[in-house]
């Protein structure tokens, strides 16, 4: 999955995020506990006894298992008449200092009363234990008869009688030597020495069997604190889970859906980038003729910019015909026409705006253009300006630089493909620019011909609700085009289909020209 794709999910499906990431946040603010509860601490110092062998980390690792064990838990809870086994479990927290040999044991638990007497009673239980296997009575007693005898143990009686004739002999061996300046008996000093390691192993296995512990409490529980039961980690934790899962549905869902995710991908199936993008305006949703009247000045910039790459297409000649098209209908082709011609008009060119769209002609509704001949006329007149009548094909506008050929009241005899060449040629010899409002790319065959006798086609694609197989097909269509292609992505605007007739009304009501629909729109 590429960053790319990531960045545009995230972007697209934001919201889902969002939802989620508040749902999450609710979910632990409800599962938060609201009992109050209370704690205290115990510290221990645990030390293996002196002369041990053990490493002192490991014999630390080894108790801190042996101070968790349920002996402790279970003894701990018989010295409570209103604590189980299970309550002490649960009260209980054991943890080591790092890098230290000191063990703080935690009690918690709702009676503000307990703590510190279950921290207490645990700790001073593993200690207690810790005394008691210190010493084996049964064997000391043992060692003990035999080092200092029993008179009815023969073994015993003979060792020491004989310890008693050999220090007798040796004082013996000693005065003589004195005397007579003689040398002790070797024998004997062996076997004295002999006898004095023997009983000297033996004192000191006794002595290991009574080795204090060296293991004790530092710190009593006496202190009790008021804590909240987690509840910054349910409420945080809940948010963190609501955001993740909320990314997981986001990215899932971007990449099974049948639409378009952003406008790379747009790029990619029409095989040319995105030049522009006209963010979405209420009063070009409400009113289509505001993008040629007073079009947000946030988006002058954008019409500018798509007006000066159309230009940039245009062959060596005097006249520029830009063809207008969307991806499907409703796309905002309309609205992106009305722009551009009063764009151009306003750099001083003359313009003819062309309604192409049979099937929706927004352009001669707005403009009032079924009362003039339009295109109809100058297919019947080959190519002339004027009718028969001697009135002009053409539908003046309240920019004076602006003339629309509309649809006429015959829209039947209207744009088919082997026309549209004369009809482009008749519109050239009005104006310099001809801007044509052509509809749907694919809808009918005269726009697929309009789109190769055009200098520069403008793709106005709705990316809200682009499903990804049409616009891959538009792609393959358009591929002959596809040097002049101009992609722009547009929110689609909501388009009335009575507002015209309304505005009429409205219109003749005052006493005003049934074609000067801003009057009532701006006033």
């Amino acid at each position: 999955m590429e960053i790319s794709f990531v960045i545009s999910a995230l972007r697209r499906r934001f919201w889902v995020i969002a939802v989620f990431t508040l749902l999450g946040f609710l979910l632990g603010f409800v599962i938060t506990p609201r009992d109050e509860s209370f704690q205290s601490s115990v510290g221990l110092v645990v030390r293996q006894p002196v002369g041990g062998f053990q490493d002192s980390d490991r014999y630390l690792a080894t108790e801190m298992g042996v101070i968790r064990s349920s002996q402790f838990i279970g003894e701990t809870a018989d010295k409570f008449d209103q604590l189980d086994f299970l309550d002490i479990a649960e009260a209980i927290e054991i943890e080591q200092k790092e890098d230290t040999d000191s063990v703080i044991i935690t009690a918690t638990h709702s009676n503000r009363y307990l703590p510190a007497s279950i921290a207490n009673a645990y700790a001073g239980t593993y200690i207690d234990s810790l005394s008691k296997s210190s010493l084996n009575p049964g064997e000391t007693e043992k060692l003990n008869i035999e080092l200092f005898g029993d008179p009815e143990n023969p073994e015993v009686k003979g060792l020491l009688a004989e310890v008693a004739q050999v220090n007798d002999l040796i004082s013996r061996k000693v005065d003589a030597s004195t005397q007579n300046l003689a040398v002790a008996d070797p024998e004997l000093e062996w076997k004295r020495t002999k006898l004095i390691n023997e009983i000297a192993a033996k004192e000191s296995r006794l002595g290991t069997l009574s080795v204090p512990p060296n293991s004790f409490i530092f710190e009593d529980a006496v202190r009790t604190d008021r804590v909240t039961a987690g509840k910054s980690f349910y409420i945080f934790g809940g948010l963190v889970g609501g955001g993740l899962f909320g990314l997981l549905v986001a990215l899932t869902w971007a990449r099974f859906s049948t639409k378009v995710l952003d406008e790379l991908s747009v790029g990619e199936l029409l095989g040319t980038p995105v030049v522009a993008e006209l963010p979405h305006y209420r009063s070009l949703s409400r009113n289509p003729l505001a993008a040629f009247r007073s079009l947000p000045r946030s988006a002058v910039p954008v019409i500018s910019q798509l007006c000066v790459r159309s230009e940039a297409k245009a062959q060596m000649s005097d006249r520029l015909i830009v063809a207008v098209v969307g991806t499907q209908r409703g796309a905002g082709a309309t609205t992106v026409a009305l722009a551009m011609a009063e764009q151009f008009a306003t750099t001083g060119s003359e313009v003819v705006l062309i309604d192409g769209d049979v099937r929706d002609p927004k352009v001669t509704e707005v403009f009032d253009g079924s009362v003039n001949g339009g295109i109809p006329a100058v297919i019947a007149n080959d190519g002339a300006l004027i009718d028969r009548q001697g009135d002009s094909v053409f539908t003046k506008t309240m920019d004076p630089q602006v003339s629309v050929l509309g649809l006429g009241a015959s829209r039947g005899r209207a744009l088919r493909r082997e026309n549209i060449a004369s009809i482009l040629e008749a519109a050239s010899r009005k104006a310099q620019i001809v801007v044509v409002d052509g509809g749907p790319a694919l809808d009918l065959a005269s726009t697929i011909q309009l789109t190769r006798l055009a200098d520069a086609v403008v793709l106005a694609t709705p990316i809200s609700r682009q499903k990804v197989d049409e616009l891959a097909d538009i792609g393959r269509q358009l591929s002959q085009v596809r040097e002049k292609l101009l992609p722009i992505i547009t929110i689609p605007a909501k388009i009335r289909s009575t507002e015209a007739k309304q505005i009429q009304e409205i219109n003749l009501d005052r006493g005003l020209p049934s074609n000067d629909r801003a009057t009532v729109i701006f006033e």
